[in-house]
This record gives C-alpha cells, sequence and structure tokens, in this order.
C-alpha cells in the first residue's frame, strides 16, 4: 500500500466484545525497519474517541503497531483504502494518495504462562522469557512478547497474536538481541513450538537456555 510523504495519515482504532475502552492509553505507531532492528517510529496518541492523526511522516517501508495496550489486548487487524496491512506493512512514496487507517483491537489475546527451570529442574528467578513467531513474521517486531520470572520462576505472557512461535529463556540476555536472526542462530533448535489461538490459555514450563561456552555442550 502507498501513500505519501510529508502528509497527515489519519484513522480510528476501533474494539471488539467491550462498550468502555480506554483509547487515551495507547498510542499508533508506524515503525520503519533498520539493520536488525526498527530504526524509527512515527508515534501519535489516540484521542477519547478512538481517533488518531500522525504528522509529517516521510518515506519509508513501515509497520503499523499500537502501544501501551495492557492484559490480552492485541492489534487484530490493519485496513487502509481497503486492503489488510497488517502483516504486509505500508510503503511510503511521494505522488500517491491516502486514506483512513482502521485499527481494530481484541482482548481476547493469548496467554502462555509457567515456569522457568534449570537443567536440574529448579525454578530460576529473574529470567528472560520470550516467545518469539516463527520466522515468516519474525519482521513483526510487534508480535515478540517478554516477561521476567519472578522468585518461583514464574511467568506470564499475555496479549499474544494468534499464530505460531517459539518460546526461549535466558538467565542473562540484552533488551531486543532476540530480534537479531545471528543472535537466535545458535539456539533456534532450542526453542519449544507453541501455537496459539485466540483466547487461548496455556502452561508451559520453559527451560532456561545455556550461554557463552555452555552452548555447544
Amino acid at each position: 500500500l502507498v501513500i505519501s510523504p510529508g502528509l497527515q495519515l489519519s484513522g480510528r482504532v476501533r474494539v471488539e466484545s467491550v462498550e468502555q475502552f480506554d483509547f487515551q492509553a495507547i498510542n499508533v505507531a508506524l515503525q520503519q525497519p533498520g539493520e536488525g532492528f526498527f530504526s524509527r517510529i512515527e508515534s501519535a496518541p489516540v484521542n477519547a474517541d478512538g481517533t488518531f492523526a500522525l504528522s509529517n511522516v516521510s518515506a519509508g517501508d513501515y509497520r503499523v503497531d499500537v502501544q501501551g495496550l495492557s492484559g490480552d489486548w492485541y492489534l487484530k487487524s490493519a485496513r487502509w483504502g481497503g486492503y489488510d496491512v497488517l502483516e504486509g506493512g505500508i510503503t511510503i512514496t511521494a505522488g500517491q494518495g491516502i486514506g483512513n487507517l482502521e485499527l481494530t483491537l481484541s482482548p481476547r489475546g493469548g496467554r502462555v504462562q509457567g515456569a522457568v527451570v534449570d537443567e536440574n529442574q529448579q525454578p530460576v528467578q529473574a529470567a528472560r522469557v520470550v516467545l518469539i513467531p516463527d520466522p515468516p513474521r519474525r519482521a513483526e517486531f510487534r508480535l515478540f512478547v517478554t516477561a521476567t520470572s519472578d522468585q518461583y520462576g514464574r511467568y506470564t505472557l499475555g496479549g499474544i497474536t494468534p499464530g505460531d512461535y517459539k518460546i526461549f529463556s535466558w538467565k542473562e540476555v540484552e533488551p531486543g538481541a532476540y530480534q537479531d536472526p545471528e543472535f537466535l542462530k545458535p539456539y533456534e533448535d532450542l526453542g519449544e513450538p507453541v501455537s496459539v489461538k485466540e483466547g487461548d490459555q496455556l502452561n508451559l514450563q520453559v527451560k532456561l537456555n545455556p550461554t557463552g561456552a555452555n552452548l555447544s555442550q
């Protein structure tokens, strides 16, 4: 889908299943891919009636996201002039017309919870648990869901977009490193496959990943 640079992009956020929703607690964002990570984010607050406007958007490829969602809310659809742009994103070039961006949120995102354990089946505190989408969707960084285990090793991941994932856990990992394909490559076979449907409530025990010299053992 193509729009013109330097224009104001307007639209509306709608919600499923509820009559009351605090639209002013969220932002609509356009994220532009960079070298392994999103290099630039254009964002705008949402008004009380669900409308929003992004000003002075420049040329480039963007993914649509909604920031500030809580609980099990997730971005279910994004449409632009009748086109589905949730997965394909938006390409902004000069000289093209624009339309309204219509976003739909659902409170029925999936939830995965459980405990992180070490090689001795003992709970691991303060481990980073990451749900990573399967390769066809890894350019969509909004799909990565993270949590930190508590003193009993327990974790909860909420607001998961339906689809296929792998779940990983590290004791120490730089924020966002797991979005880098090169970082993830040696761990790929250690991830536990997870298939999440809308409204799912899943329980999974996650084994802590080895790091450094232990990775090849």
